[in-house]
């Protein structure tokens, strides 16, 4: 199999997954490029892939703890700087893991649909599947190859199924192929709808300011009463990016915060309304 230019290997739970990026971190002529942003792993991604081991490595549709991605304190990735001493986990995240394996409980012959949102190398819908939920990576086109070079190099680690789709989040036709027509009403668990989505790293001006309302509409289309949305955001300097997105939300989610490290965090959102 050719690599790509730059491979980053990061440890995530007891596991170590094998990542390539398009170019390597260092290369900076292309700094500002999409292909660029989106294909190196940031620590936003990291830790949300911590974020998701903790929440749901317990859970039955998951991995056990003697699976192979116990829940337990990880190495921090080999290209990112050291994660403070501090812990970075909120009293917030244990009561979520908790509700998570209830409704588990509750849907004990299913396994959650995930999509990941903006997947770039794909880190955290992989961590996903190796905890045993089926998985769609999605982004745009230009990152298909790497996103399958990242399957193919991850397969031996991976209990859930994985596929992976281009979607631009201003294309209907993307939206309708992935997960059916639009409907108003999220009270019936649809089958076409995704149980679980995460989004790293996506609220980055450098996408373009019209990309945040764009991600709020796309993530709104895509779940279900009962969906749990994970978004990782870094502050970059520019504080009104995460107030955008959520008055694009348009008062749809709940939000609340789990994790903190650094200039780092990871959100958990949740459907207010059943209807909406």
């Amino acid at each position: 199999m050719l690599l790509s230019s730059s491979t980053a290997l990061l440890f995530v739970g007891t596991s170590d997954f094998t990542l390539c990026q398009t170019l390597a971190p260092d290369e900076l002529q292309p700094l500002f490029d999409d292909a660029w942003t989106g294909s190196h792993v940031w620590p936003a991604s990291h830790l949300l892939s911590r974020v998701l081991v903790r929440v749901y490595s317990s859970c039955s549709t998951g991995l056990p703890a003697a699976s192979g991605i116990p829940t337990r304190e990880d190495k921090p990735p080999s290209n990112a700087e050291a994660a403070p001493a501090v812990d970075p986990y909120s009293d917030g995240l244990q009561l979520i893991a908790q509700e998570v394996r209830s409704l588990t409980d509750t849907y004990s012959d299913e396994r959650s649909r995930v999509l990941e949102l903006g997947s770039g190398t794909g880190l955290c819908g992989l961590v996903c599947a190796a905890l045993g939920m089926d998985v769609v990576l999605s982004d745009q086109a230009m990152f298909l190859d790497l996103l399958t070079q990242n399957v193919e190099l991850n397969i031996h680690l991976l209990k859930g199924n994985v596929q992976v789709c281009t979607l631009d989040w201003s294309n209907k036709a993307h939206f309708e192929a992935l997960c059916g027509p639009c409907l108003q009403d999220r009270t019936d668990k649809a089958q076409t709808r995704f149980d679980v989505v995460v989004v790293s790293d996506c609220l980055n001006p450098v996408y373009g300011m019209e990309s945040i309302p764009l991600l709020a509409k796309a993530i709104l289309r895509v779940v279900h009463a009962e969906s749990r949305v994970y978004l990782a955001y870094e502050e970059r300097g520019r504080g009104d990016v995460l107030q955008m997105f959520i008055d694009a939300c348009d008062d749809k989610l709940c939000c609340t915060t789990i994790a903190t490290e650094g200039p780092r965090s990871v959100f958990y959102l949740s459907v207010k309304n059943k209807g909406v």
